[in-house]
């Protein structure tokens, strides 16, 4: 199977080592966008050398990977402004440095992303030779609540790996210490960009001091200016979240080395083996995918995905459970499509599938002649439980817009009238507004009828 087809959230991403430990200020959400593309280059180019350094990612993508940002389009036309101006600077540890934009050009058009990567990236992300690079998980960028929890994750990945000198064998960790300010720079956190630098650099010369550079910021962009707050407000968040959702996790140690200030800190960063089980059994997924033919998955995305919210990866997980027979599966989506009153549709799926001796020949799952008459009971009491949740839920502009309004029969009507008298699709629609606005369009279309 080709890697294109593998779900987003299940992707992995490779980038060298000192681009990812480069410095430049940045936001979680554009750090996000940054990685896809890069994700999506590697994918569509299987890591080609001379591959075009553009990257598509769709809307339905990114709000599948983010949330719901509010206006995601507000967000999305901000987040673009600031990429194609946002510039990083990589050392080489000898007193030489680079700086260069990450990005040429950023376009949004129809519910596509387009964004083309500066050529200076190449070298970074593709040919990669093993040694210089690190591999990452897309599922880590997306549960990521901060932009220092990503960054964290980023650049304390790279130091697990065999053989890394700084492996203290008797605490069974990596041990590495960052200057307190330089961190801040390395999180993207501090803009070393900031004009007000500049005469400043010039004294310096090649050897960057980051505590001066700090020092000569605006006021208004000393981000954390006291050590404890940047300790209480960014390293240990970063902490508890790495634990939770990461394959590492890290120890810290305040080190003073200048009188009674903290000027740098020890991290101790150790292998999260209980989220490696998770990320190893979602291997194991991706591996059994891969064992399916192309022509076999996309057949069935083409006819199934959108059929109740039906996913790429339900279609996968189907598949899976059928061992690939694609006309199994084929009869179990049907079956369960000329039900009523069917909740978890998905669920109910992987139900048929997972018995295979029930015969679905006549359209009823029947075992030993006789009707699987539990199974329908228990599918009625989760559908009167739903409802029940949401009738709770029904002041919650998502639950409305998504659970009632879409599942309407006359749905389709609201759609071809937004196409015909405003021209938008449903996609770029939910882009633009939000939930609350989207509500509102669509009860004075009712009104109106």
């Amino acid at each position: 199977m080709s890697e294109e087809l593998i779900p987003l959230k299940y992707s992995t991403y490779r980038v060298s080592n000192s681009f990812m430990s480069a410095k430049g200020k940045t936001t979680l959400y554009n750090t996000r966008l940054i990685d896809i593309a890069i994700c999506k280059i590697q994918q569509m180019s299987h890591m080609a050398e001379d591959a075009e350094l553009i990257a598509n990612i769709y809307s339905a993508e990114i709000k599948e990977l983010f949330g719901d940002t509010g206006n995601s389009y507000r967000t999305l036309r901000n987040a673009a402004k600031t990429l194609a101006s946002r510039t990083i600077l990589i050392e080489d540890g000898k007193g030489n440095f680079i700086v260069f934009p990450v990005v040429q050009k950023v376009e949004y058009n129809r519910g596509v992303l387009t964004i083309r990567m500066n050529e200076e990236v190449r070298k970074y992300i593709l040919g990669l030779k093993s040694g210089n690079y690190t591999q990452y998980r897309i599922a880590v960028d997306a549960k990521a609540t901060s932009v220092a929890t990503l960054r964290m994750y980023q650049i304390f990945e790279q130091e697990l790996y065999p053989g890394n000198r700084k492996y203290n064998e008797e605490l069974g960790c990596v041990v590495v210490e960052y200057p307190v300010n330089e961190l801040k720079f390395t999180l993207g956190l501090c803009d070393d960009q900031n004009p007000a630098l500049d005469a400043v650099k010039k004294k310096m010369g090649k050897k960057i001091d980051w505590d001066m550079l700090y020092e000569a910021l605006p006021k208004e962009e000393k981000i954390y200016p006291s050590t404890y707050n940047f300790i209480y407000n960014a390293i240990e968040p970063a902490q508890r979240e790495l634990e939770e959702i990461s394959n590492i996790r890290f120890e810290y140690q305040r080190v003073k080395t200048k009188g009674k200030a903290i000027s740098k800190l020890r991290f101790f960063i150790y292998k999260n083996d209980e989220n490696e089980k998770k990320l190893a059994k979602q291997a194991k997924f991706i591996e059994k995918i891969l064992k399916i033919p192309d022509e076999v998955r996309m057949e069935l995305y083409e006819e199934f995905v959108g059929l109740h919210k039906l996913k790429r990866e339900d279609i996968d997980t189907f598949l899976i459970k059928a061992s690939g027979d694609a006309l199994k599966v084929r009869e179990a989506i049907y079956y369960v499509n000329g039900k009523d009153n069917i909740n978890d549709f998905t669920g109910y799926i992987i139900s048929v599938l997972n018995n295979p001796e029930w015969d679905l020949s006549d359209g009823t799952a029947v075992v030993n002649n006789t009707d699987i008459a539990p199974e329908r009971i228990r599918m009625v009491k989760e559908y009167k439980n739903t409802q029940t949740k949401k009738d709770t839920m029904s002041k919650n502009p998502s639950e409305i817009w998504n659970n009632i309004i879409k599942q309407r029969d006359d749905f389709s009507d609201f759609i071809s009238y937004m196409e015909s008298t405003d021209h938008w699709d449903l996609e770029t629609f939910e882009l633009v507004y939000k939930y609350e606005e989207m509500i509102d369009y669509w009860k004075k279309w009712k009104s109106s009828r």
